[in-house]
């Protein structure tokens, strides 16, 4: 039996095929080694040094771990308790009203496109600059919001950022305020739902809360998945409030996480600390997002199970 020889050709063709592969996602390669792989690695080793940025780490071993957990650092549990505060606070909330504003703009039968885009548009604008916005129309006495209530006879009782009471919600509230990435992703979910399932429903007699518990809801489990995982974690790494409007405060009320460790690097100058206080939250968040990946997946329906 003859067998079929494959030209030279060919064959130093196909062999040229994994070298033009690893060139062509080098790029990739190099650049998540060098710039996520490699300073984790070195972050990693400074948590266990005393480091201040500029002289010579010293090894000290477990002491900036000790540190966090045995009570030296007063200001580790106030950072975790503002944190878990406004990430159990806001990602609820923030989902709510993201995916009732989907909801209304999904059945708008005039319109629709305007108001997509007004509500996606905060969501463009710089954290930064969505801060000093806020930050203005939230101020006591200059305030827009309590000057506006004055002249409607209204005395206002609340001092928003600047009040411990009224500090995290109003943090929610500015959330809230730029839900239009999340809207989307709500919206392309809800527009993939059959309608063939609305009209069975209005035959069986169902009214608009029905198809929302028995239709929309379940059909929309996946985009309600990813949303609330992206969520959470946001609201855990949360930073730019803190850092441009309250400073952490009004009495530690605001200090959330990622500031906590922004302070500790470059107010302090405990850069070993501070990479130790990365590192517990890594491995905080990574238990997290599967303990989250695997409740969440039990509910979760795909058209293609």
């Amino acid at each position: 039996m003859k067998t079929h020889r494959q030209p030279e050709g060919k064959i130093s063709a196909a062999r040229e095929y994994p070298l033009a592969g690893w060139l062509f996602t080098a790029p990739a390669t190099l650049g998540f080694l060098l710039f996520t792989v490699g300073p984790m690695l070195i972050s990693l080793y400074y948590s266990f040094t005393s480091f201040d940025g500029i002289t010579q780490p010293v090894f000290v071993g477990l002491a900036n771990y000790r540190r966090l957990f045995d009570g030296s650092d007063i200001f580790f549990p106030k950072a975790v308790a503002a944190t878990a505060k406004y990430a159990l606070l806001g990602t609820p909330v923030y989902l709510l009203f993201s995916l009732a504003m989907a909801l209304l703009i999904h059945s708008m039968k005039r319109g629709r496109g305007f108001f997509r885009f007004s509500v996606f548009l905060p969501a463009v604008i710089p954290m930064i600059a969505s801060c000093l916005i806020w930050k203005w129309l939230c101020d006591p006495s200059l305030g827009v919001i309590n000057n506006t209530l004055k002249a409607m006879g209204i005395v206002p009782q609340t001092k928003w950022f600047y009040s411990v009471e009224s500090s995290l919600p109003t943090m929610v509230l500015m959330w809230m305020w730029g839900c239009g990435t999340t809207m989307i992703v709500f919206l392309a979910g809800l527009q993939d739902v059959p309608q063939e399932l609305y009209e069975a429903m209005d035959v069986d007699g169902g009214n608009s809360l029905h198809k929302l518990a028995f239709i929309t809801l379940p059909m929309i489990s996946p985009s309600t998945m990813f949303c609330g995982i992206v969520s959470f974690v946001t609201a855990i790494q949360c930073f730019v409030p803190a850092y441009s409007i309250t400073n952490g405060g009004p009495n530690n009320s605001t200090l959330f996480y990622i500031f906590y460790m922004y302070r500790e690097a470059f107010s302090f100058r405990n850069m070993g600390g501070a990479c130790a206080i990365a590192w517990v939250m890594f491995v905080v968040l990574l238990v997290l997002t599967q303990i989250l990946s695997r409740i969440c997946g039990k509910w979760v329906y795909y058209g293609g199970e």
